[in-house]
């Protein structure tokens, strides 16, 4: 049995401080349509210049991944294990830790009995008091103790020789029911357990992240809250360790995601809104506006059409906040191809073939 279930929280390399999508300049995104009436043939009277594609979203896909669960690696190993490495002239853990002279005291042990109640027994009879006993893999155990099969069962508390400790139940010599363990590095979970795994309900703490939600086999499953220092925080489905399902991520600053989740990325059907109001409502691929979907600006314009990578491609409408609209193929985020443009003031709808978001001539 290890001393870290459940399984540690680890940081990613690639996320310590959440990303968000970038934000967007809107100058550069979308000019308005420079009215020139003496001249309705002006080349760049009709252009959407977005000098580039500034619709680019960074870093977002993986957006909460910031720690993972990962496979249990027990630090303190079995006596017959330590035994091979030793023969072998490599031993796995220090001779501080082989000689754990830890002490639990009776205090602790009341202390215990005080959080968690009796269990109802029909072996109570063979239930005995341990009190600092050394088990074969160097850790000290004090508490409830089946002497005819002789394994932990009850209340105890359990202190490995790195300095993990568990507090709670144990039933067939495993941390079961209900309990709490601190890791030698400062985490602590606190819950529901079965068969030394975090199972049920139960609590995350470690430094700048609590988790509080469900577990199964010591890993995230089910609905859950996970909480940054920072503020942030995402409320949603877990599957195996990762946000899967419907969710919400809110930022700091306001901004917020609510939809579907896939590997720990935007997956699915979802709504962005940046903290100025901005939003893109739509289709999402790996952690990048891919597929339908709408875009809205505050001040009323708007774009309804297809998106690949993050970028506008093929058919698009855009709305501007004084009337006009442009209809027709986009490419790499930039009118490519046939289009339309409308101006309600006029009633009139000039056609042209546009590339690289310029105007090249009006089809008469």
């Amino acid at each position: 049995m290890g001393c870290c279930s459940p399984n540690k929280i680890q940081e990613s390399e690639f996320i310590h401080n959440l990303s968000k999508i970038k934000d967007l300049k809107d100058d550069e995104i979308i000019s308005t349509i420079r009215n020139n009436e003496n001249n309705e043939n002006n080349e760049n009277n009709e252009n959407i210049n977005t000098d580039g594609d500034k619709d680019k979203i960074d870093n977002i896909v993986n957006i909460s991944n910031k720690y993972n669960f990962e496979e249990k690696q027990p630090e303190v190993l079995k006596q017959e294990k330590i035994k091979d490495k030793e023969e072998s002239g490599f031993s796995l853990i220090s001779s501080s830790e082989r000689d754990n002279t830890t002490k639990i005291s009776e205090s602790d042990y009341q202390n215990v009995l005080s959080l968690y109640p009796e269990l109802t027994t029909e072996n109570k009879d063979k239930i005995e008091i341990k009190k600092n006993m050394i088990l074969d893999d160097k850790s000290i155990y004090y508490g409830e103790y089946n002497t005819e099969k002789n394994i932990k069962e009850g209340r105890g508390i359990l202190i490995w020789p790195n300095g993990a400790k568990y507090t709670g139940y144990f039933q067939n010599n495993m941390q079961n029911i209900k309990g709490k363990i601190y890791h030698a590095d400062g985490d602590i979970y606190e819950g529901e357990w079965l068969d030394d795994k975090a199972n049920g309900e139960g609590k995350y703490i470690r430094k700048g992240l609590i988790y509080e939600g469900q577990w199964k086999n010591d890993r995230q499953n089910g609905h859950g809250i996970e909480k940054l220092d920072d503020g942030s925080y995402y409320e949603g489905d877990f599957v195996n360790g990762k946000k899967e399902g419907k969710g919400k991520y809110v930022w700091a600053d306001g901004s917020s995601y609510i939809g579907e989740f896939k590997d720990n990325a935007f997956n699915g059907k979802g709504k962005y809104i940046w903290d100025n109001r901005r939003e893109y409502d739509g289709d999402w691929v790996n952690g990048k506006m891919e597929g339908k979907g709408i875009f809205k600006w505050p001040d009323g314009r708007r774009f309804e059409g297809n998106y690949v990578n993050d970028k506008k491609e093929g058919y698009g409408e855009y709305f501007f906040s004084d009337g006009k609209i442009f209809k027709g193929m986009w490419k790499n985020g930039l009118q490519n191809g046939e289009g339309e443009m409308y101006d309600p003031k006029k009633n009139k709808t000039k056609k042209g073939i546009w590339e690289d978001g310029k105007i090249v001539r009006w089809i008469k």
